[in-house]
């Protein structure tokens, strides 16, 4: 992604700390797709319940598409990195007055970024469960380290999802490293313990407003 606007200079005019305001645009709208595909993947099932071997292909098929999304709402997450860079790198413990506030831009960013998560989270586990129940521990044991690799190779490796269908076999000689050197399998690991504790907090958080919300409509 960073290649495609590096074409289009006119779009990284608009900057908050050299950080490209169409890239926070885009990232939100990036969120649409899993949101659409789960949409798309639940009343597929409510068509035809997945009684034919091609309608569970195809409902595979949407799943993975959707797991390709999913790591971008995360990334967002990320972003919160942009912080350190608020300052000139010879200032050591001082805070620049003219740009105090975008602490609190890239924070609300990021936590942004992981309300986001937990929702596509939520929403992917709520349509398993009408599918098959036992589909939902399958789901957040293996998408949330997936998510984490995915978060990976966009951050260090800067991949993004459609090339694993332009250089599959870099790409998975890449995947690979987080699972032959130390240091990649350390911040993979890492990241997916983290992810799992966003996960649980988010989602009990949303589960306490859900239930907040129930009591104030009657």
């Amino acid at each position: 992604m960073d290649n495609f606007f590096s074409s289009y200079q006119a779009l990284t005019y608009l900057t908050i700390f050299d950080y490209p305001i169409i890239m926070v645009i885009w990232n939100f709208l990036l969120l649409l797709a899993p949101i659409l595909l789960c949409w798309a993947l639940f009343a597929y099932w409510k068509k035809n319940k997945l009684k034919k071997f091609h309608q569970k292909i195809f409902a595979i098929f949407v799943g993975l598409i959707w797991l390709l999304f999913i790591p971008n709402a995360a990334y967002i997450i990320t972003d919160v990195r942009h912080i350190v860079t608020i300052c000139p790198s010879n200032i050591y413990n001082w805070v620049c007055p003219a740009k105090t506030w975008g602490i609190f831009f890239f924070f609300t960013y990021g936590l942004l970024g992981w309300l986001a998560f937990v929702f596509l989270m939520r929403q992917m586990r709520d349509v398993l469960r009408k599918i098959n129940q036992e589909l939902v521990p399958v789901m957040l044991v293996f998408v949330i380290p997936l998510t984490s690799i995915g978060i990976m190779l966009g951050l260090i490796d800067r991949w993004n999802s459609w090339e694993l269908f332009l250089d599959p076999m870099r790409l998975w000689r890449n995947v690979l490293m987080y699972f032959t050197h130390l240091d990649y399998f350390m911040n993979w690991l890492i990241f997916s313990v983290f992810l799992y504790i966003l996960y649980w907090i988010g989602d009990y958080c949303l589960m306490d407003f859900a239930k907040i919300r129930k009591k104030l409509k009657k």
